[in-house]
């Protein structure tokens, strides 16, 4: 189907976008503060803020417009990231997008699975969100990846434009 062929890149290159710019904030965490607990929060407090973005949030991933909703979220995601790359922006700026854009990723998972059911077959399903977990999985491993990779050559803040370019490249598939 050929939306399930805009759903699945967008997650693809979001995902990696994600781990990139995620690896790239950790690396200009720790130079910057020197602390191991900050430099963990910044990779990973994500992962806390979606948990509580799912047990605020998930009933809006239930909505009549996912599509719209989905859109809307790719923008967010891309303003974030985005945000990330300026120069000089406080370490408190960093965190509150990062919480931000932490929060909100449950409910894009959420209308990203709760639209997949739209786009398949009810016995296709299974098969297909089980595509997209792996993908996602093996994303983060490829995001983490070539956020070193970028780190040997470049600085953290240069990671962020090349991050938000994956994003906006998502934006544009689910655009389309």
């Amino acid at each position: 189907r050929r939306e399930f062929f805009g759903l699945y890149p967008s997650l693809t290159l979001t995902t990696a976008a994600a781990t990139m710019s995620g690896y790239a904030l950790g690396t200009l965490v720790h130079a910057s503060t020197g602390s191991p607990l900050l430099t963990a929060v910044a990779m990973f407090g994500p992962t806390f803020a979606t948990v509580l973005g799912a047990l605020t949030l998930m009933s809006v991933a239930d909505g009549d417009r996912p599509r719209r909703t989905l859109l809307s979220l790719q923008v967010l995601s891309l303003v974030g990231v985005s945000a990330q790359a300026i120069p000089g922006l406080p370490m408190a700026g960093r965190f509150a997008i990062l919480f931000v854009l932490g929060f909100v990723q449950s409910l894009n998972t959420g209308v990203r699975m709760g639209l997949l059911t739209e786009l398949v077959a009810r016995e296709q399903y299974a098969l297909a969100r089980s595509l997209m977990n792996i993908t996602s999985g093996g994303m983060q491993i490829v995001g983490y990846a070539l956020g070193a990779a970028l780190l040997r050559v470049v600085a953290p803040t240069g990671v962020f434009p090349i991050s938000a370019a994956l994003t906006a490249l998502a934006l544009l598939t689910v655009a389309a």
